[in-house]
């Protein structure tokens, strides 16, 4: 089984993904099987570049994460985080 982790503005925005993928986990399950996954979610990935500020960007305050079986998946979870809006560049690593 894969367990994949996406997320998403809390509010739409024409300009970036309705869900990107995070990360994702391969489990080893028996049928019936229940376990805690973790996946580690990094802010890069949630970042985009902003070409008029030459600066990777995380724009928005309130993210929706998602966690499934694949981006479509009805069983899945999903809930409201908050991320604080930050920039940085290449070389403030």
């Amino acid at each position: 089984t894969v367990v994949q982790a996406y997320a998403g503005l809390a509010e739409p925005d024409p300009h970036q993904p309705h869900k990107r993928l995070c990360g994702f986990r391969r489990v080893a399950l028996e049928p019936g099987e229940r376990s805690r996954v973790a996946i580690p979610v990094a802010l890069r990935d949630l970042a985009w570049f902003d070409v008029r500020k030459s600066r990777w960007r995380i724009g928005a305050p309130w993210w929706r994460m998602f966690v499934g079986a694949s981006s479509a998946d009805p069983d899945g979870l999903a809930d409201t985080v908050a991320i604080p809006e930050r920039t940085w560049s290449l070389r403030d690593r």
